[in-house]
């Protein structure tokens, strides 16, 4: 038979259990949102269509042009960045290791380059804006959209489109 102190609770459990799930949501509101990532590319570039395949083809390295001609610039954040790991689970389908160890064997081997890194999401918007022919990622949001003109919100849905 429970005591009298293990009873003594059970009238507030229903309002710690309210108290504990409102805490609790608005990280996980918070996670679920940083869980998009927007892909931008550099203004000028003609409007096109990109399935996740053409998008993994450009982030291995493997798709080296756009299709009128414009050498692509591909940029990165650090691996470690949660918006980098975000990006390549969700949008390429792979782990950001993965894509290092691909970049890694084209520098070694010599038959290809590896993304250029950049340290902040502002730096990536610089970078993207100031490149001709870049393409990189932001964390989707308000602040993200700003100052670039070709934008990319690439959801789960296998094709999306890439443009002003």
């Amino acid at each position: 038979m429970p005591s009298r102190l293990a009873m003594s609770w059970l009238p507030c459990a229903p309002g710690l259990l309210l108290s504990w799930l409102l805490l609790a949501a608005p990280v996980q509101a918070q996670e679920a949102a940083s869980s998009s990532v927007t892909v931008i590319t550099s203004p000028g570039l003609p409007a096109q269509d990109l399935s996740r395949a053409t998008l993994q083809a450009i982030y291995l390295m493997r798709l080296r042009q756009w299709p009128d001609g414009t050498p692509i610039r591909v940029f990165v954040l650090p691996e470690g960045s949660q918006v980098h790991d975000h990006f390549a689970r969700e949008k390429l389908g792979t782990y950001p290791y993965i894509l290092q160890r691909t970049w890694d064997r084209l520098v070694f081997t010599g038959t290809g380059l590896a993304p250029e890194q950049v340290h902040s999401e502002d730096e990536m918007r610089q970078k993207v804006m100031s490149t001709k022919g870049a393409i990189g990622y932001l964390s989707a949001g308000p602040q993200s959209w700003l100052g670039v003109l070709a934008v990319a919100r690439i959801d789960h849905e296998e094709r999306t489109h890439v443009g002003p």
